[in-house]
């Protein structure tokens, strides 16, 4: 099992935050907190609502404050606006994924089976915009029983991960973190909780499973664009700070399968170095969500505008023909 220890001491100094590893740490008053902990029992409306009423921040909203700005973060974030809403699963395959994890892991909003061909004849539209309408998801009978062929593989993949050891399905966890413009909450949701083993892993429907030819890494990009090694540390460190004694010994697994027969499983544990790096990437996003949420200012890009640089493949490849690639 490897050991994260150090990440988690290093981030600490760079946010600002006390270290809580050190035998002579003083009380967490965090864990005091009421609003902290695991929450096995929270349904979707609360947790993507935000349950913290001041506004917290999670994985989804780190990418977004990354790739965009601080006001496209409180547009979509329900305590800050509460104009904004959940987008609805939409795709086939997100439906179908849906409902996978909802068998698999016995919780969920709901589901309603049509036994049609497919939505576009008048009844099936009915069905569909009612089972919506209800907060359930619709799902082909078709796409349903595929739907539950991969739920057993993934229930079987499950417990023979967990050795046998009794796991709890999509955990909340609430956090707290310090940083010098002040504490701020964070939020994640483990899919799957192993307790005994200190365990967390997340199931993924996903038609990438392989790397694919030799420099390709495909699997390794879908990992960095999709954030999943983020969400391994952040959700390894919200357990470890809420378990004081698991920190740095806290495993991530992505459990991935492929959405057709014959639904071929994959199990992945993101590198030390993946959740390392990955947290100081969260570094600066958490301290931009403390100094906004203080100062009550979600500023966009620079009214000023900005320099516009060529990417570096691009600046090098000109350089390259300019110079016949000497330099």
């Amino acid at each position: 099992m490897s050991n994260d220890t150090g990440s988690n001491e290093q981030l600490a100094e760079d946010l600002g935050l006390e270290s809580f590893t050190k035998p002579d740490a003083p009380k967490r008053p965090d864990l005091e907190d009421p609003r902290v902990g695991f929450f096995s029992d929270m349904d979707d409306e609360t947790y993507f609502g935000d349950p913290i009423e001041e506004g917290s921040l999670s994985n989804s909203g780190i990418k977004i404050l990354i790739d965009e700005t601080p006001l496209d973060f409180a547009y979509q974030a329900p305590r800050i606006n509460p104009a904004a809403q959940a987008k609805v699963l939409e795709t086939v395959a997100g439906r179908r994924g849906d409902v996978v994890h909802q068998l698999a892991l016995g919780k969920g909003k709901g589901y309603a089976v049509g036994d049609f061909k497919d939505w576009r004849t008048k009844v099936a539209g009915e069905f569909k915009a009612e089972a919506l309408e209800r907060g359930e998801t619709p799902i082909l009978l078709k796409q349903f029983e595929e739907a539950e062929v991969m739920a057993e593989v993934v229930k079987e993949r499950i417990v023979e991960i967990c050795e046998g050891e009794p796991y709890q399905t999509e955990v909340a966890i609430i956090w707290r973190e310090e940083t010098p413009h002040g504490d701020i909450y964070m939020r994640g949701r483990l899919d799957v909780w192993c307790p005994s083993k200190l365990l967390i892993l997340d199931p993924k429907i996903t038609a990438l499973l392989g790397n694919g030819r030799p420099g390709e890494e495909k699997v390794g990009r879908h990992m960095v664009s999709m954030g999943w090694d983020r969400q391994a540390a952040l959700y390894s460190r919200g357990v470890g700070r809420l378990i004081p004694e698991a920190e740095g010994r806290v495993k991530f697994g992505n459990l991935l399968i492929k959405p057709e027969e014959p639904f071929t499983s994959r199990l992945l544990w993101p590198s030390v170095t993946a959740k390392r790096t990955a947290l100081y990437q969260c570094r600066e996003p958490m301290l931009k969500f403390a100094e906004c949420m203080k100062e009550g200012r979600w500023p966009s890009y620079p009214q000023e505008g900005e320099i516009l640089e060529l990417p570096t493949w691009e600046e090098k490849r000109r350089i390259d023909v300019e110079t016949g690639g000497v330099q």
